[in-house]
């Protein structure tokens, strides 16, 4: 374990090249060895971000998935990443947060801008301002592993292909964020939970 550090965003031109240029350093170490809190502080994360992922691989001198890593949101100073399953996420939004507007507007600038532009409102169940950070960087995640195909687009300072978890390489881009944001959409305008349970949350899974 390399330790817990400090990664200040708040000011990022490029987050994705900023992101990679932390992680890289570190890119043969063992898997989730170094820890960057990117949201809170030292005395109260709220995101911690493990690196490097599983699905980091090196095969002779080429990587795979170079910038996955894992994301742990905390809640009161505990590391709760268990409570983010993509099942759980959605379940919460339709028990607890479904009807507010306000919410599901910060839930679409964070999807399009990577931002939480304010306090959420006080709602039930997982803590909202958690949720909301979790989902921004659930989708980073996302991006790197599915959509960020040209690792140019980032300015990696070393080229890499993105697999999928059968082994296959990703020829062009997939997609990433979309798929928990249109979960998310449909369940707003009344899909029902087992519904998407089945068209989502069970390719997660595979």
């Amino acid at each position: 374990m390399i330790g817990i550090m400090k990664l200040d965003l708040s000011n990022s031109a490029d987050i994705f090249n900023d992101i990679a240029l932390a992680l890289y350093p570190f890119r043969d170490e063992a898997v989730k060895s170094v820890e960057y809190i990117v949201e809170g502080s030292i005395g109260n994360p709220q995101i911690i971000i493990k690196y490097p992922g599983y699905k980091v691989e090196k095969k002779g001198d080429e990587y795979y998935n170079l910038f996955d890593f894992y994301v742990e949101p905390y809640i009161n100073n505990e590391p709760r990443g268990e409570l983010f399953t993509h099942e759980n996420i959605i379940h919460d939004f339709i028990t607890h947060k479904i009807k507010s507007e306000e919410f599901w507007e910060l839930v679409e600038i964070i999807y399009k801008e990577n931002k939480l532009m304010k306090d959420p409102p006080k709602l039930e169940g997982i803590d909202p301002r958690i949720f909301l950070l979790t989902l921004k960087w659930i989708w980073i995640q996302e991006d790197f592993n599915y959509r960020l195909f040209y690792y140019k687009d980032i300015k990696s300072p070393t080229p890499y292909k993105l697999i999928t978890r059968g082994g296959k390489i990703i020829i062009e881009p997939k997609k990433g964020r979309e798929m928990l944001y249109e979960a998310l959409q449909k369940a707003k305008e009344g899909a029902d939970f087992r519904k998407l349970r089945t068209e989502y949350i069970s390719i997660y899974k595979r």
